[in-house]
C-alpha cells in the first residue's frame, strides 16, 4: 500500500507541475497580448488624431477656397 501512495503522490506532484508550467505560460501569454493590445491602441489614437487634422486642414482650404470666390 505505501508504494501505491508514493506513486499516487508522485503523479499528483507532476501533475501540479504542469499546471504550474501551463499557468505560467498562459500568464506570458495575457502580458504579451496586453503589450499588443497598447500597442494597438497606441497607432489607433494616433491615426485618428492624424486623420481629425487632416480634415481641419481640408475644412481650412475649403473655407478659404469659399472666401476667394
Amino acid at each position: 500500500m505505501p508504494k501505491k501512495s508514493a506513486a499516487i503522490i508522485e503523479r499528483m506532484q507532476e501533475q501540479i507541475d504542469l499546471l504550474k508550467k501551463k499557468s505560467e505560460i498562459q500568464t506570458m501569454i495575457i502580458r504579451d497580448l496586453r503589450k499588443e493590445n497598447m500597442r494597438l491602441q497606441k497607432k489607433f489614437i494616433l491615426y485618428f488624431e492624424a486623420m481629425d487634422a487632416i480634415s481641419d486642414t481640408s475644412d481650412e482650404w475649403m473655407s478659404t477656397d469659399d472666401d476667394s470666390d
